[in-house]
């Protein structure tokens, strides 16, 4: 949710998002090399080698998911989704909707 909330340019559709729960085989989940990540990836301007590496990891078709480290908390991670993996579609389908809405004071426009 941070990572949402620090790319958000329009706060009026903070009301409009779903959590998914998407279930990735253990197998499936490949770790981001940090000696192949630039060392200015947590940048706030992300440099453009960080989206070569997510680019060539993707088709490449290596795994479904992609765990990267947060780059706003050190002790968390975040798995990108691989829509180029043969089993996407079939992963993507079994994904159930969580009911979800951001806490309010977490909105830059409230009361």
């Amino acid at each position: 949710m941070l990572e949402t909330l620090v790319h958000l340019r329009a706060a009026q559709i903070m009301d409009y998002f779903t959590l998914l729960s998407i279930e990735v085989p253990n197998d499936q989940v490949q770790k981001a090399n940090m000696e192949e990540i630039p060392d200015n990836w947590a940048d706030e301007e992300a440099p453009p080698e960080l989206a070569a590496y997510g680019d060539a990891w993707c088709f490449t078709k290596a795994s479904i998911a992609l765990q990267v480290p947060s780059a706003l908390s050190p002790v968390e991670n975040n798995y990108l989704l691989n829509p180029e993996h043969p089993a996407f579609f079939e992963l993507t389908q079994k994904s159930k909707a969580i009911p979800f809405q951001f806490d309010s004071r977490l909105k830059p426009d409230r009361k």
